[in-house]
């Protein structure tokens, strides 16, 4: 994860992301046009999901979880915001850091509150993924955490998962520590601290929730990555 604390020549990051689950009072029909009208000049490129035509039917219930109906894209394709039946998501594939994310995330807070009229929040998430490449080719090398497995006969372990959730107090939530690697060349780690208040929140409050959130991620991912592999990170090679 890129932020402000330690400027990486080489960061490991592949996606940051931050989402909002709401009861809203406007009409799904009216509502993507409005706010496709109030990022065109961040988010040009519009696109309408398979989806979309089936939330109008039927929009699915709370626990279906974030479905995306409408894509709004930068020129360049790395930013996207994406509208759900009840709620949005801010994505970015090339991080500018967190102070510029943030402001993006503000700017299309504000837009979807103005139009969505919205009366609770259902849950808040921020989310970074990394792609941590394996010093020596060996599962977790990059990574503080570890897990032992017995030796199984004539086998070699090829991909490790593991998952750990996390409470605080401050800010109220949980972090979710998802460590993967799917293939051999890369281990996953995903960092998705969230909140589930159920209740009215204002936007400077959702803001500051996000500024808490990031730092808690920010001391995990300190606290997961070898020292010596962030310092690679930092010093701008592996």
């Amino acid at each position: 994860m890129v932020d402000e604390h330690q400027r990486l020549q080489n960061p490991p990051l592949l996606e940051a992301v931050f989402e909002v689950r709401a009861d809203i009072a406007a009409s799904l029909t009216v509502l993507p046009g409005k706010l496709a009208a109030a990022l065109e000049t961040d988010y040009p490129d519009v696109k309408e999901t398979d989806f979309a035509k089936f939330v109008l039917m039927a929009p699915p219930p709370p626990e279906a979880g974030f479905v995306a109906t409408h894509q709004f894209r930068t020129s360049d394709g790395k930013g996207m915001v994406q509208l759900a039946p009840a709620g949005f998501s801010v994505n970015s594939l090339a991080y500018p850091g967190f102070q510029a994310f943030r402001s993006a995330v503000a700017k299309v807070l504000a837009s979807y509150g103005r139009h969505a009229s919205v009366s609770a929040v259902r849950r808040l998430g921020l989310r970074y993924v990394n792609g941590l490449p394996l010093p020596g080719g060996e599962l977790l090398s990059g990574l503080t955490a570890s897990v032992k497995w017995p030796a199984l006969e004539a086998a070699r372990l090829t991909s490790v998962a593991a998952r750990g959730i996390f409470a605080y107090s401050q800010p109220k939530g949980h972090l979710a520590v998802v460590i993967g690697a799917p293939q051999e060349t890369r281990t996953t780690l995903d960092l998705d601290f969230y909140h589930e208040p159920r209740a009215a929140m204002a936007e400077r409050d959702i803001l500051s929730w996000i500024d808490e959130a990031h730092q808690r991620i920010y001391e995990a991912f300190r606290s997961m990555a070898d020292p010596k592999v962030f310092e690679s990170w930092r010093r701008g090679h592996e």
